[in-house]
């Protein structure tokens, strides 16, 4: 496939305004000047449920050190979420992607597709498919965590 990486790294992350599993609305924009983590999924993706615990961990590690994660999940039905979300102990917060737009945007067609975007707005790391831990750490760090 193309190589999304060279397409979007070191480029302004592209603008999204999406509406949260709990109904809150979220602007990528209001996040300039933090390191954040999307982490585009659905849950008929195997990969990505390997993907999620870790991304989680994660989260869980360095959100007092100013990581923003959002998972976006493509368009898939809100119910089914919020309950795949409570069966999976995933507590970062997710964004509908209901017509797919954000993900056409990311072209984040192979899911999962993890997207690291520093505080300058730019999009740091861009990763389609599962990754190892430690690569991501590695892309944290590269961002300023």
């Amino acid at each position: 496939g193309p190589d999304r990486a060279s397409e979007f790294e070191g480029k302004p992350a592209p603008a999204f305004t999406l509406t949260g599993v709990k109904g809150s609305t979220v602007s990528l924009a209001k996040y300039k000047g933090k390191v954040v983590l999307l982490d585009f999924w659905a849950t008929w993706c195997r990969p990505c449920r390997v993907e999620m615990p870790l991304v989680q961990k994660l989260y869980e590690e360095f959100k007092a050190k100013g990581l923003v994660v959002f998972g976006v999940n493509l368009m898939e039905e809100p119910a089914q979420v919020k309950r795949f979300l409570a069966e999976n102990g995933i507590g970062f917060p997710v964004l509908l992607d209901r017509d797919g737009k954000v993900a056409g945007r990311y072209k984040a067609e192979g899911i999962p597709t993890l997207v690291i975007i520093g505080k300058d707005g730019k999009v740091s790391s861009y990763f389609t498919g599962l990754r190892e831990e430690d690569v991501l750490r590695e892309a944290l760090a590269k961002a300023g965590i």
